[in-house]
């Protein structure tokens, strides 16, 4: 599969990372998003989570959300029904 982005098809973790900072700061994209992009594109997850790594984006989006919710709602007064729906997000809010 030929890898997006004019990227090399071999290209290491690594070197993802930093191939991936500076496509993205000079297309206004996340470099997490360039590396996971390419990681789909060329079946190869492994460099692209290596990648990630590198760039420090190693929280998922459930516990993204699930720190926004923690640090901004009062989770002790919300009703049962509530916490439940949550708990579909993350299982770290309830």
């Amino acid at each position: 599969n030929k890898p997006p982005f004019g990227l090399d098809p071999r290209i290491a973790g690594r070197d993802l990372a930093n191939a991936a900072g500076k496509y993205g700061e000079a297309n206004t994209i996340d470099p997490g998003t360039v590396a996971l992009v390419y990681g789909h594109s060329t079946k190869r997850w492994g460099v692209a989570q290596n990648a990630l790594n590198s760039m420090g984006q190693v929280q998922g989006a459930q516990q993204i959300i699930a720190d926004a919710l923690i640090d901004h709602l009062n989770l002790e007064d919300m009703p049962e029904s509530t916490e439940r729906f949550l708990s579909c997000l993350s299982a770290e809010i309830v």
